[in-house]
């Protein structure tokens, strides 16, 4: 056909692994052919000819999570993190006995039924990153699905708690823990929730340095500050 190279090879109709070639779609920036073709899950994708006649690419993604899948289920998890997050999901939302049942199955949380198998919940979330992170719903409320679950750290999840108290800082809404790393003063999270016990204005909780040698955090912004004006106040004489 006029304006194709002498080397053009129609690929429509080929099939390769899982796809099928349906027609020419635009070339790349360098001018290499790609086309457009059908995965047998019913997927449509686009891939180039090079790709395709080297056996990269065999499916839309689909045949990835399929193998993956395969592996699990011969090879078994049981005892693995992962088993265990999967295992622990469903005592907290479906065991009454459970400790933390209360705060899970009895208050509507459930597993999503295609979590029901274990493979299809490792098939959506991976190998667990590393041993500090933990199975987290983004949405607290809502229920363990894929889109709404992720593996985060310790740090993540205590910022994600329910019962975590929330303050405007710096023009953003934030947990009472990272304004407190926002500030930067090294005042540790105790001291500051006496200091706010205590009527101290936000702000200047936050940003007001701790003092070793006079225990700032102990004091209201009304009390005497030193050690001086302190033993002024115990001894007026």
């Amino acid at each position: 056909m006029t304006g194709r190279p002498a080397n053009f090879k129609d690929m429509t109709g080929q099939r390769f692994t899982r796809l099928v070639v349906l027609s020419r779609a635009p070339s790349d920036k360098n001018g290499n052919a790609k086309w457009h073709c059908r995965c047998d899950c019913g997927a449509s994708t686009v891939s180039s000819g090079f790709t395709l006649r080297n056996g990269e690419a065999k499916s839309c993604g689909c045949l990835t999570t399929d193998q993956l899948v395969e592996r699990v289920t011969t090879h078994k998890m049981s005892g693995t993190p992962e088993w265990w997050a999967w295992v622990h999901m469903f005592q907290r939302c479906g065991n009454p006995n459970n400790l933390r049942y209360h705060r899970y199955g009895a208050r509507g949380i459930k597993v999503c039924e295609r979590w029901n198998a274990f493979e299809s919940f490792f098939a959506d979330m991976g190998p667990r990153p590393s041993p500090k992170h933990t199975l987290e719903r983004r949405d607290r409320n809502g229920n363990y699905e894929p889109g709404n679950c992720a593996w985060d750290t310790k740090a993540v999840q205590n910022n994600n708690k329910c019962n975590n108290r929330y303050v405007a800082y710096k023009g953003q809404r934030m947990t009472l823990m990272q304004a407190l790393e926002a500030a930067g003063t090294a005042l540790s999270y105790p001291a500051l929730r006496g200091r706010l016990k205590r009527g101290w204005p936000l702000e200047e909780a936050l940003e007001t340095p701790p003092n070793p040698m006079i225990w700032t955090h102990a004091a209201s912004p009304s009390e005497p500050t030193s050690l001086e004006d302190r033993r002024r106040k115990r001894d007026p004489s």
